[in-house]
């Protein structure tokens, strides 16, 4: 028989917002910068989800460039630029579930420059490659060479005005080589923290070959975005355009033409070269083969509230069309119009807000990035990246680019993810964020796994959270304060048509929907979400009116949501599928550390960040009654821990609760049934069961049996004596060379007893447990690291009652992860 093996499942990462972390390759393969990776996936696919991580920087992501099918280029912001090769040849008509067009390989890495890299570039060849650093400097690659792992050095470096450095490039073709004896001129735009552009030219990019020619003025910020577009005129003339987009709020248009063409055009009434009404600036140069060129200011394009972030032209060779994403949360595209040939805005996608935008952040954290490619001949998608992680796709198969049609796309959370928690039948599993965000996910019946939910959206970063029912839980931020939440009956439909989920059995299932309210919104300047009940189409003073159908204020949530026949999209999340918070738990004098709740639901237990013995309590809280229990734990006489308790677990009868803390204690409390209630009474402590900070714990189901994870790179196995009073360590495992940072049991269906291990590396450990005749772990397999996290492990959950087993994991790479365990339920 096969080993075991943990295959990946599922994978949730949200992306980078930067202006240049997403490129999209010929066959409309989207990759994107997602912390420490490069993310992969295609738009066009169904089953839109994440294929694959690109792993090996060592650093966050901040620049990623197609130059190529199957070349790659991404830049972080330790300064290493990596090269990623396909060796198998991908079809740009493929569409099937095939992982072999995913599989890049990093064959180069560059680590010239001191400074984090904020833009990378090509030549329309793929020969040269330009990178551009915040010290200042730019260097000019021939990638040819760049085929093996040694250590290289760039072709050409060049160094803008003092004080600037550069943070966007663009590249294209001057001259063919006609005029040149057959080497061709390229033209380099490059924008910089300053108001210029500046504009270079070379024959061959051979070292101190670069000629500065121009220096364009005009806008007032920084220069975010620039883009190239040859376009042919009506009467075959070639010219080339150059649309730059700033912080000024501001795109402008650039002709580039030769000096005979602008002068001809001086005599003829033409739409595409014309001069400008609104500048006399011209700006000539001349190339090595003495033939003059002309820059002129050909338009300006107004119409976004906040920073211009990304443009991009349409990819059809003649079709002179442009997409913009700005700071304002919204997509323009840009034509000129039949008769006048001035620049209009055919179409405006995502949020228009109705009190418009004064920072740049825009009015609900804008598009870091525009991409825009073809689904077929005839059908065009653009694409991107909001505040949250998550992706926003539109479909158009309209020649006039006018009716746009929003697409399935992926999400994930945005910062490092800080818990995971499963619905107790293991239907749904609930995450949290220091993205300040809860959410939701859940398998479709014919598509897989998605975001079904975003529950909380918040002003804290979120720490933890913990499932009661199968429509409430409890989770709590960076904050004092302990938040109930309950699922609206909108959310409620959506799983159960697309998932098969109930929240009742039999027939209570639809009178149980509707004991739940509609929905759910947070009001202007609050922080808790207010249940809606009523069927009226209302909006709150701060709403933000969008183009999108699907999400427009004429509908209400709860029939927004079902109408939907996929899951929902990233517009729909924001706004729709908010969960109504119903209590707030109050007592702990600092922020919140961790929480649990009993296998029973009645119970929930708490604990807060501390300094000293007085606040490292533990609060018992009745989910009944939302009420604190009256003989609480941790009297004066019961204090246990002396600093921050990291976690707290009830055993699978909630006789026992463990406790364990940065004092490097660990404490096992007794549960006590009264006329006044239920008490927890300290039985057992070791004040140094562990050698250094004590991170996570967890309780062996049917076996009375717990599991202690620590920094000092063990996890260790406690059982008690005879009497349960004293717990002995019948075992100390070391599942590698790293701190552990998280741990948690489960049964198999086939009555294997098994234990994972999360490290502080990203790596995954699983053992096998025996009993009998005395504890024992034998090792039994190994997440492979290239399919494991490259961070920190933040917390690991099996998934209750499932066949075959499946594990979950959140880690600090802000990924959602979940495996598959074969081999074992047989």
């Amino acid at each position: 028989m096969p080993p075991p093996s943990l295959t990946t499942s599922y994978i949730s990462i949200g992306a980078a917002r930067v202006p240049s972390g997403a490129s999209v390759s010929p066959s409309s393969i989207v990759a994107y910068a997602a912390d420490r990776y490069v993310a992969l996936w295609r738009p066009s696919d169904e089953k839109c989800r994440v294929r694959t991580l690109l792993k090996g920087h060592l650093a966050t992501v901040k620049v990623v460039h197609f130059v190529a099918d199957d070349v790659l280029v991404s830049g972080s912001v330790d300064g290493e630029v990596r090269i990623w090769r396909h060796t198998t040849p991908i079809s740009s008509t493929t569409t099937a579930d095939d992982e072999d067009e995913y599989a890049f390989e990093c064959t180069t890495t560059l680590t010239f420059h001191t400074g984090a890299i904020q833009a990378l570039s090509t030549t329309p060849d793929g020969a040269y490659l330009v990178v551009g650093s915040s010290d200042a400097n730019a260097s000019v690659w021939y990638l040819p060479d760049l085929t093996t792992t040694e250590k290289h050095l760039p072709r050409n470096v060049f160094t803008l005005d003092a004080g600037n450095f550069p943070l966007c490039f663009a590249i294209d073709v001057l001259c063919d080589g006609e005029e040149t004896g057959g080497e061709r001129i390229y033209i380099l735009a490059v924008g910089t923290t300053s108001t210029k552009i500046y504009i270079y030219i070379t024959t061959s990019l051979t070292p101190l070959s670069l000629r500065k020619v121009a220096v364009l003025r005009g806008h007032d910020d920084w220069v975010q975005t620039l883009a190239y577009k040859n376009f042919t005129t009506p009467e075959g003339a070639l010219s080339l355009y150059l649309a730059s987009g700033s912080q000024d709020r501001y795109i402008r248009l650039w002709q580039i033409q030769t000096l005979t063409q602008y002068k001809e055009a001086q005599h003829k009434d033409s739409l595409f070269i014309a001069d400008s009404l609104l500048t006399s600036t011209m700006y000539k140069f001349t190339t090595a083969g003495e033939h003059d060129y002309v820059i002129l200011f050909d338009a300006l394009l107004m119409g976004h509230d906040d920073w211009i972030l990304s443009l991009q032209w349409h990819p059809a060779p003649n079709r002179f069309a442009l997409v913009s994403a700005s700071a304002d949360s919204s997509l323009i595209i840009w034509t000129p119009d039949a008769a006048s040939g001035i620049w209009v805005s055919s179409a405006r996608l995502g949020d228009v807000s109705i009190k418009g935008s004064s920072s740049a952040t825009g009015s609900s954290g804008g598009f870091w990035t525009a991409l825009w490619n073809a689904v077929s001949n005839d059908e065009f998608w653009v694409a991107t990246i909001g505040k949250s992680g998550g992706w926003r796709v539109w479909t158009c198969a309209d020649a006039e680019l006018s009716s746009w049609t929003p697409r399935l796309a992926v999400t994930g959370h945005a910062r490092e993810v800080t818990c995971v928690s499963w619905e107790p039948s293991g239907e749904y599993l609930l995450t949290t964020s220091l993205d300040q965000t809860t959410r939701l996910f859940a398998e479709s019946l014919s598509l897989g796994w998605y975001e079904f939910a975003r529950p909380q959206i918040h002003g804290y970063d979120m720490l933890t959270v913990v499932s009661l029912t199968s429509t409430t839980f409890v989770s709590a931020g960076d904050e004092k304060t302990l938040r109930v939440f309950e699922m609206p009956r909108g959310v409620a439909l959506v799983l159960r048509k697309q998932c098969g989920f109930s929240v009742a059995d039999g027939d209570d299932e639809e009178q149980a929907e509707e004991m739940l309210a509609d929905a759910a919104n947070v009001p202007s300047l609050g922080l808790s979400n207010k249940a809606i009940t009523n069927t009226t189409p209302t909006a709150p003073a701060d709403y933000e009116e969008t183009d999108d159908h699907d999400s427009a204020p004429t509908n209400t949530p709860l029939k927004t949501l079902s109408d939907l026949t996929t899951p929902p999209f990233e517009s729909i999340l924001q706004r729709h599928t908010l969960f109504a918070e119903r209590d707030k738990l109050y007592g702990h004098g600092y922020e919140l550390s961790c929480a649990a709740v009993s296998h029973s639901g009645t119970l929930l237990a708490t604990a807060c960040r501390a300094n000293t013995p007085a606040h490292a309590v533990i609060r018992l809280f009745d989910t009944h009654t939302w009420q604190e229990c009256t003989r609480g734990m941790c009297s004066p006489m019961e204090e246990a821990h002396s600093l921050t308790i990291t976690a707290l677990r009830f055993s699978s009868d909630d006789k026992f609760l463990v406790s364990v803390g940065r004092d490097r204690m660990l404490a096992v409390w007794e549960r006590e049934d009264s006329t006044e209630g239920v008490t927890y009474k300290l039985t057992f402590s070791a004040p140094r069961g562990h050698a250094r900070i004590i991170w996570d714990a967890a309780w062996c189901p049917d076996i009375p049996l717990f599991a202690t994870a620590s920094r000092d790179k063990t996890v260790k196995l406690w059982s008690p004596s005879t009497d349960t009073c004293v717990w002995n360590c019948s075992a100390t495992l070391r599942p590698g060379t790293n701190g552990v940072t998280a741990v948690t049991f489960t049964r198999t269906p086939a009555g294997a007893t098994i234990l994972a291990a999360g490290l502080d590396d990203g790596g995954v450990v699983l053992y096998s447990i025996a009993d009998s005749p005395t504890i024992s772990a034998a090792s039994l397999v190994t997440l492979p690291t290239a399919a494991a996290p490259c961070r920190r492990i933040s917390q690991l959950a099996f998934r209750p009652h499932s066949i075959p087993t499946q594990l979950a994991l959140a880690s600090e790479d802000t990924s959602v992860r979940l495996y598959t365990l074969a081999l074992l339920d047989s």
